[in-house]
C-alpha cells in the first residue's frame, strides 16, 4: 500500500523505552546533538537520503513544533500532493518583496531532490545556535534559494482566501470569530469583545481586516481559520500569540464552533493551562 516511510530525527538522545515505543511506526531513527534547531535536523536527514541514494516520490518535512492534524478526516497531505508547486506547505508568507514558506511543514516533490540548487543549499547550509539566524538562513534562506532557482513555491492557506471567507460569513459567524479572537494586545482584545457583542457586520469585518495587517490570520482568528478554512495546524510555541491562539481554540472547541482534535491532543493542550 502506498504511503510514507518515517525517518525520525531527534535533536536529543532518546531513552531505550522511547525508541522501543516509536520503533514500530518508523523506518529509521537518527539522534543528533541539539544544535542547529529544526534546520539542523532537516539537513542531516536530507543528507542521509542523498548519501544512501534514496529519492522518494515526495518528501514531507515536518517538525514537532505543531499539532497536526487537528481535524478529523484531514486531507492536507493529499491536497499538497495534488498541488502543482515544486515545494508546498501551509502558508506562504509575504513580507514586502520577500516570500517564504513557513518551515514547520514542507512537501517537496521528488524531482526537487535532484535539483542542483536544492542539493547545494543543504550541502552548504551552516548550523547556528542562534534562533534568529536559523530563521534567516533556514526558513527564509531556503525559500529564497529555491525561488531563485526557478522552483515554484505555494501555500495551501492564503490570506486573500480568508478575506473572501470573511466577506461571505454571516453576522452570527462574524461575531463568533471576533469573540474568540486571539489578540495579544489587551486593548485590541477589549475592543474585540465590545464589537463582538454589539457591532455591525461592517464593524466586525473591519476589526478582523485591521488585525490581519498586524497578525497572522490563522492564529488571530481560530474560529475562522479552523472552521471556515479547515486549517489543520496548531502551534505549540509558548510565545504570547501562540498561547492566546490555543486558549481561544479550546474555547471554540468547547462551544462547538470548531471540530474537536484527537483526544490525546486535546488533553495535552489542556495540561498546559
Amino acid at each position: 500500500m502506498a504511503g510514507y516511510s518515517v525517518m525520525l530525527v531527534s535533536n536529543a538522545q532518546m531513552q531505550p523505552d522511547d525508541i522501543a515505543r516509536v520503533q514500530p511506526n518508523v523506518w529509521r531513527i537518527i539522534t543528533r546533538p541539539n544544535f542547529g534547531y529544526d534546520f539542523g535536523g532537516y539537513r542531516d536527514g536530507i543528507r542521509l537520503l542523498d548519501y544512501e541514494e534514496i529519492v522518494p516520490d515526495e518528501l514531507i518535512i515536518l517538525n514537532d513544533s505543531i499539532y497536526f492534524p487537528i481535524l478529523p478526516e484531514d486531507d492536507t497531505i493529499k491536497r499538497l500532493e495534488q498541488n502543482d508547486a515544486d515545494i508546498s506547505g501551509m502558508v506562504l508568507r509575504c513580507r514586502g518583496s520577500e516570500r517564504f514558506l513557513e518551515s514547520y511543514f514542507y512537501l517537496i516533490k521528488g524531482h526537487v531532490l535532484q535539483n542542483r540548487a536544492f542539493r547545494d543549499f543543504w550541502n552548504n547550509y551552516t548550523f547556528t545556535s542562534n534562533k534568529y539566524k536559523t530563521i534567516r538562513r533556514g526558513e527564509r534562506g531556503f525559500s529564497a534559494a529555491m525561488a531563485d532557482a526557478g522552483l515554484k513555491l505555494d501555500g495551501l492557506f492564503k490570506k486573500q482566501e480568508f478575506r473572501t471567507a470573511i466577506m461571505s460569513a454571516d453576522k452570527t459567524m462574524l461575531r463568533e470569530i471576533v469573540k474568540h479572537a486571539a489578540l495579544p494586545s489587551s486593548d485590541a482584545a477589549q475592543r474585540a469583545r465590545s464589537i463582538a457583542q454589539a457591532g455591525t457586520p461592517e464593524e466586525l469585518r473591519s476589526l478582523i481586516f485591521s488585525q490581519m495587517e498586524k497578525l497572522q490570520f490563522y492564529s488571530a482568528f481560530p474560529v475562522g481559520s479552523h472552521s471556515l478554512m479547515n486549517f489543520p495546524v496548531l502551534k505549540k510555541s509558548k510565545d504570547e500569540v501562540a498561547t492566546a491562539w490555543r486558549q481561544q481554540y479550546l474555547r471554540a472547541v468547547d462551544a462547538g464552533l470548531v471540530a474537536p482534535p484527537p483526544l490525546s491532543v486535546a488533553n495535552e493542550i489542556r495540561r498546559t493551562y
